[in-house]
């Protein structure tokens, strides 16, 4: 399905265009930088539709937790992707 695009409220001004920072003289604001002032943000996405098969996987594991950024590997027994597709999870 193709890309859709819909505006939405910003969420860092509440859609009103201007930002109001605790540290601002009393009644004053500035132009919101997330919507240049607009109120609303433009917001892409691609409708889902169901999940996409990779041929590329045979086995599916749990990622560990990331440290620091880093990708720490993976975890816990491993599972045939087939299974995977049919609703099973990996267990830690």
């Amino acid at each position: 399905m193709a890309e859709q695009i819909i505006d939405i409220e910003c969420t860092n001004c509440n859609a009103s265009g201007v930002y109001r920072h605790p540290t601002y003289m009393p009644g004053e604001s500035s132009v919101c930088d997330h919507c240049k002032g607009t109120g609303k943000i433009v917001a892409r996405f691609t409708p889902f539709t169901g999940v996409r098969i990779r041929d590329d996987v045979r086995t599916v594991r749990v990622s560990a937790r990331p440290m620091m950024g880093v990708a720490a590997g993976l975890t816990g027994e491993a599972i045939s992707y087939e299974d995977f597709q049919k609703g099973k999870r990996p267990r830690v």
